[in-house]
């Protein structure tokens, strides 16, 4: 995972920059969780984010 963020925007409200993950996920992944830790005036915020793999069928199918 590589990621560039850098400074915030004239507003304040977002940072600019990417992030861009490598390699790609397995055929047989379906679901993709991003794990982001955000920091805020010295505070760290962590944020999970579970991404269902395009292509996949949920468990309950």
């Amino acid at each position: 995972m590589t990621t560039s963020s850098y400074g915030l925007s004239e507003d304040g409200g977002h940072t600019d920059g990417a992030i861009t993950g490598r390699p790609a996920v397995a055929p047989s992944a379906r679901v993709l969780t991003v794990c982001l830790t955000f920091l805020r005036e010295g505070r760290e915020y962590p944020c999970d984010l579970p991404l269902e793999v395009p292509g996949t069928r949920s468990d309950s199918d």
